[in-house]
């Protein structure tokens, strides 16, 4: 039996999408992929968030787990990191243009492992909502622009009802330099060009020498399009936009379901 991979995202999809931390992984996805790895199987995930939440991760999971981070900017493959990082001149335009534009959005620069916000009263410090503004102020570094920093993503904290706006703009100004996709219904995440989940879950596939009808991957968001468009065998969370779901082979309401899918289809 030829040995597989898994490859799931977090937010929305492994993590409940009310509460997104590893504590609340549920037990049936969690004993799911024991289960999957225990058969000789290996499981990844690919996220937007930095790779600082691995550790943690396989401390709930109690397995070693490959992790594509910011959405694929930063990689951990076989216990070698890899960083993909924004020139920062590139950096510097995204804010002077946001700022000139006068953009209704919070501005959060992630290197590998911390993240940096620049102090506004645009949203959403200006409203109430999903985003906790304590956690951005108590979490992040307040940015200098003399900071000598190595970016991987620059996020935008956006309202709901602008995002899809707000992202045609950067499209239009940023679109052949930057991967530009909604991670959630209220963030705007910004990569390099070229950088994204799916070139990520190739490069696993390279490290492991695999084909990909051994791979599978799960997902929910715009950013995870980029791996349902490599891999014939992808799965989309039932909660995920029209657009979204397209893209996927399949329609799931879990990880656990979609591995058990995974599994009969590739005996």
């Amino acid at each position: 039996m030829s040995k597989k991979l898994f490859i799931s995202d977090l937010d929305g999809t492994l993590l409940k999408s009310e509460k997104n931390d590893s504590k609340n992984i549920s037990i049936k996805n969690i004993k799911a992929i024991q289960d999957f790895v225990r058969d000789g199987n290996s499981f990844a995930v690919a996220t937007a968030r930095g790779i600082d939440y691995k550790n943690e991760l396989e401390e709930i999971l109690k397995i070693k787990v490959d992790y594509i981070g910011n959405n694929g900017a930063c990689t951990m493959i076989a216990g070698k990191m890899k960083v993909h990082s924004i020139p920062y001149e590139l950096v510097k335009q995204i804010i002077k243009f946001t700022l000139e534009k006068n953009l209704d959005v919070t501005i959060t620069l992630n290197t590998r492992n911390e993240f940096f916000y620049i102090p506004t009263n645009k949203f959403p410090f200006n409203s109430s909502g999903r985003i906790n503004t304590e956690f951005i102020v108590k979490n992040g570094i307040v940015y200098d622009e003399t900071f000598d920093l190595e970016i991987t993503k620059v996020m935008f904290f956006v309202a709901e009802n602008k995002a899809l706006e707000i992202k045609e703009i950067l499209m239009n100004q940023f679109n052949e330099s930057l991967e530009i996709v909604l991670s959630d219904t209220d963030i705007i995440d910004m990569t390099y060009k070229g950088c994204n989940k799916g070139k990520g879950v190739l490069e696993l596939i390279e490290t492991y020498q695999l084909n990909r009808e051994q791979v599978a991957v799960v997902g929910d968001t715009e950013n995870d399009v980029s791996m349902f468009q490599c891999i014939n065998q992808s799965y989309c969370m039932n909660h995920a936009m029209d657009h979204v779901k397209k893209e996927a082979a399949m329609i799931v309401q879990s990880v656990d379901e979609a591995l058990r899918h995974f599994q009969k289809k590739s005996k």
